[in-house]
């Protein structure tokens, strides 16, 4: 038995000219999440869990934060661990898989931490639901020390990317050298600047408690709340936190790590009596108790996780992440108040929106209501009421009499009665004023009995109280100024600062935007609309600013007020314009009806969707949930995963009943809500308007995928203008099928779920122009010219521009003799205008100017390296070995008006493995024979042992002349 697995599409380097260029990065996303080709099987580090009933045990029985974590070592790094992948572009990735089996989440810490400048980290979960980063240079800690944040679930990827190294120009004849990327690279060339990068793993976070902040991306769960009790009220409850705005903004919770354990505390920013804003935080001194200065560059501070209203969100409340702190001041519980007073290691910028608590050093029993805000348990802000007066006490074993504050009853906060929990530990007791006069050191109250009784650190105790030692006592980094007040109020350093909203941002060419001041105290107003009508105002909420053109503009507000004097915010990219009008809605289903829909098989096939309100239940699929859809209610559901083998039954379609008339629209969009989840297979849309006699075929999710997941839901756009502008009867149908069409398989994915199917339409007149255009030749030499061709609709001008051609740019529709006279890879850019606004179209690489030697393939635009995988009994892989006895394979290539030498090939090996004895693969030239392989132009035999899976092999030939057009491929012995 023998088998071959080559990407099929195969790289070749034809003797005819070259150019050195670095292909730029395309970041938002990793590489690999797009770029399929590349394997999925890469080195995986599995860390033996902790032992967390024990965890649980010692967590129970033991002082300190609300436990969630404990540290595993591991040393792994770019150096001893993960896999190296080449993209064609010269791009070079690294991954690295870690898991753990049952954690709820992990993180990862570094003891040497540096990305250089252009090179990106991300981190991903298995689902690759959640993805953080990319962490940049400018993520680079001074003390090296770092920890990324916490990825949901047991395993995290890492994956490092590295642009591909520029190079110095040389000798253009000179063709010795080695293949880098997707072009040759000589060996007298050397990189302007190489830097390594440094990334040294010390140690894993295992998490084994539910991080709310974090359930969103589990597929496992709707939302993801509930790690406090019941009875919590969210501060921003009205009017439980109606008196309260300012001084929640101070309170943040803490993931901390103390030796090998991590877990959950509260706090607050504290102010000084100058108003410095120096970013002090006030916590639990039983939080820090054991960290070393080490530890402390690791805490993270979450500020401004909290609900918006007293309703559980539907969705995640975003956050502003702090990292690391140094320790400041501090006394112990045993013998003091129980208070740590850390300097966050970055400042607070207006955008974070902080506040710096007041405080109250004062010995006073409060008899008013105190309030704590706190994050019980890792969840969203709370708010709780103490309705009793305070009581001087020493209440937890080992603090001295005097030294706290006992909250005897937590009564209702006009939405419920909030507690205290594990989590909310160092978190601010305020007394009536808005003033701290406590840090939350423990107690007994729970939903159940809010009257036992919670202990505070008295901050009086922390003035002075702890000793004698500026790191025993708040007083020296609190009072700069020596007057040792009573109190101090709390500071927004950026109050009096303007700030606004406009309402819309994001409109359509026309139409009007209302702005709101949110300026605090502000006399007077001078507003700036760029690309506005009129562009500028003087009155506080100007309404009615008309945008006529399309794109991004800024706007900028200039406030006096008596606090901040005059100060400016501009708020860039502010207001975007999109092109043209809203498309209007035709028609639209959401499957509330089931009668409007048709579900039928085919092929002798007999599962079928079903409209329903229910998940996936297939044991793959149902991770997945019930469709978030807009409208809710029944969707249209296809568990492929519950309803048998791989390929079983699986040819089936939901199809509209009613025909929709689209005559008098000039272009028409499908809309639709998805849930997907799938393998290694595609599914398909049909637009028909003979009710299914014919049809357009639609192709979505294209691509093998090893458990790709989409969002939840997912909004999904088509054009389908081709096949329904200016029709009637207009029907749609989803189908799932193999686009493969196997036969007889029928394909298979998981799960699809559909909702909320419209038809829109743009009005004749109203559509924006879709530009597009051809050349006559792509591959020229030096001196030679091309002319193009434009393909555009609904264009009334035009305006090309090309980089390395002369004349650089044209107005012409269709410009020719575009001369191109230095050797490089160039890109062709095309904006189509018409009375609806500007399209802009962009080529990259479109021109290959070709000088002594250069890759050439038979990529398209937008095409991506992938494998095709024919399931059982058809084992194996196309192109390569398999059940269907495939044992050759060949690309025909086309050079445009050159003629040349093939010197070598580049292959992708997918894999390559030989069972029972020695496997050639022979490598073939083809000529031309009137669009098949003709004559054998030269041919270069190895053993398939001797072909790096997962790498591009290069395949050395004896140079061979070939034409215009030719072949190239592989065969089997």
């Amino acid at each position: 038995m023998r088998s071959l697995y080559l990407i099929p599409t195969l790289l070749f380097l034809v003797v005819l000219s070259l150019n050195i260029n670095a292909q730029p990065s395309k970041g938002g996303t990793p590489p690999s999440f797009s770029f399929k080709a590349f394997s999925s099987d890469i080195d995986e580090i599995s860390v033996a869990p902790i032992d967390v009933a024990q965890a649980l045990q010692e967590d129970a029985n033991r002082p300190g934060p609300y436990w969630t974590g404990r540290s595993i070592p591991l040393e792994a790094s770019l150096n001893n661990s993960g896999t190296w992948t080449n993209l064609p572009d010269g791009t070079k990735i690294w991954r690295l898989k870690i898991s753990s089996s049952g954690a709820k989440a992990l993180g990862i810490v570094y003891d040497d931490f540096y990305i250089p400048e252009g090179c990106k980290l991300f981190l991903y979960n298995e689902a690759q639901t959640q993805i953080i980063g990319a962490y940049t240079s400018e993520n680079n800690p001074p003390q090296h020390l770092f920890s990324t944040e916490l990825v949901q679930g047991e395993t995290v990827t890492l994956e490092y990317v590295a642009p591909k190294i520029i190079k110095q120009k040389t000798d253009k004849k000179q063709l010795k050298g080695t293949v880098e990327g997707d072009k040759i690279i000589t060996d007298s060339q050397q990189p302007i600047m190489e830097i390594n990068p440094i990334i040294s793993i010390i140690e894993i976070v295992y998490v084994y408690r539910d991080v709310s902040f974090l359930a969103k991306y589990d597929p496992n769960k709707d939302t993801g709340w509930g790690t406090s009790d019941a009875c919590e009220v969210n501060v921003n409850c009205s009017p439980a936190g109606d008196a309260w705005q300012d001084e929640k903004r101070g309170v943040a919770e803490v993931f901390l790590k103390v030796g090998a354990s991590w877990g959950w505390c509260s706090g607050s920013l504290v102010n000084t009596t100058d108003n410095s804003g120096t970013p002090y935080f006030l916590t639990a001194y039983h939080c820090y108790e054991g960290a070393t200065a080490a530890d402390l560059l690791l805490w993270e501070f979450y500020f401004k996780y909290e609900a918006p209203t007293c309703t559980t969100p539907g969705s995640e409340p975003s956050y502003v992440t702090k990292t690391g702190c140094t320790l400041t001041a501090s006394g112990p519980y045993s013998g003091g108040s129980d208070f740590c007073l850390v300097l966050l290691e970055q400042s607070m910028v207006q955008s974070d929106d902080p506040y710096y608590n007041g405080w109250d050093r004062t010995n006073t029993a409060w008899p008013a209501t105190c309030v704590g805000i706190h994050h019980p348990g890792g969840d969203i802000k709370k708010i709780s009421y103490s309705t009793a007066a305070l009581v001087s006490s020493g209440c937890l074993t080992g603090m001295p009499a005097g030294s706290a504050w006992t909250v005897n009853t937590w009564g209702p906060t006009g939405n419920g009665t909030g507690v205290t929990e594990g989590g909310s530990s160092g978190s601010p007791l305020f007394n009536s004023s808005g003033r701290l006069v406590g840090t939350l050191s423990g107690g007994s109250s729970t939903c159940a009995t809010p009257t036992a009784g919670d202990c505070y650190g008295k901050f009086y105790y922390h003035w002075d109280l702890s000793g004698t030692a500026n790191s025993a006592r708040l007083k020296p980094w609190l009072d700069p100024l020596g007057t040792n007040p009573n109190n101090v109020n709390g500071y927004d350093p950026f109050a009096g600062y303007p700030d606004f909203y406009g309402t819309p941002t994001t409109l359509y060419q026309g139409n009007k935007v209302d702005f709101t001041d949110l300026t605090d105290g502000a006399t007077s107003w001078d507003w700036q609309f760029e690309g506005g009508t009129p562009s500028s105002s003087t009155v506080q909420n100007p309404a009615n600013i008309y945008y006529y053109e399309q794109g991004t503009y800024n706007v900028k507000l200039t406030t006096v007020t008596a606090i901040a004097g005059t100060q400016t915010m501009e708020k860039i990219g502010y207001i975007t314009v999109l092109p043209g009008s809203q498309q209007a809605q035709i028609w639209c289903d959401d499957f509330t009806t089931p009668a409007n829909w048709t579900l039928s098989t085919h092929g002798g096939y007999t599962d079928a969707w079903v409209i329903t309100t229910a998940g996936p239940t297939g044991s793959y699929s149902s991770p997945l949930g019930t469709i978030a859809s807009t409208s809710g209610g029944n969707h249209a559901l296809f568990d492929s995963d519950a309803l048998g083998a791989p390929g079983d039954n699986q040819w089936a379609s939901v199809s509209s009943n009613t025909g929709v008339d689209c005559s008098i629209y000039e272009s028409v969009t499908l809309t639709f809500q998805e849930n997907y989840r799938k393998f290694y297979d595609s599914t398909l849309v049909y637009v028909s308007t003979d009710n299914f006699t014919t049809s357009t075929r639609y192709e979505l999710h294209a691509d093998y995928s090893n458990n790709d997941w989409t969002g939840n839901p997912l909004n999904n756009s088509l054009d389908i203008s081709s096949a329904a502008s200016g029709k009637t009867n207009v029907k749609v149908r989803f189908t799932y099928r193999s686009t493969q069409d196997m036969d007889p398989q029928a394909g298979w994915a998981y799960a699809w779920q559909i909702d909320d199917v419209c038809l829109m339409g743009t009005l004749p007149g109203n559509s924006l122009p879709q530009p597009d255009f051809t050349a006559d030749t792509r591959k020229i030499s030096p001196g030679q010219s091309v002319n193009f061709t434009d393909q555009s609709l609904y264009t009334t001008s035009w305006l090309w521009t090309f980089d390395g051609g002369t004349p650089s740019s044209s107005t012409l529709q269709n410009p020719s003799n575009i001369v191109y006279n230095t050797q490089g890879y160039y890109s062709v850019t095309l904006t189509g205008t018409n009375i609806n606004g500007y399209v802009t179209e962009t080529k990259t690489d479109y021109i290959h100017v070709f000088y002594d030697c250069s890759f050439d393939d038979n990529f398209q635009e937008g095409d991506h390296l992938s494998y095709a995988y024919a399931p059982d009994p058809y084992w194996g892989y196309i192109p390569g070995h398999n059940g269907e006895l495939i044992t050759a394979y060949a690309d025909k290539f086309t050079i445009g008006n050159l003629t040349g030498k093939v010197k070598s090939l580049v292959v992708g090996v997918g894999e390559a493995y030989v069972v029972g004895n020695t496997t050639n693969v022979t490598f073939t030239i083809w000529d031309n024979a009137g669009g098949v392989p003709g004559a054998v132009l030269g041919t270069r035999s190895i053993a398939v042992k001797d072909l790096m899976p997962g790498y591009l092999n290069i395949v050395e030939f004896t140079p061979v002349s070939v034409g215009s057009t030719f072949f190239a491929g592989f065969q089997l012995n």
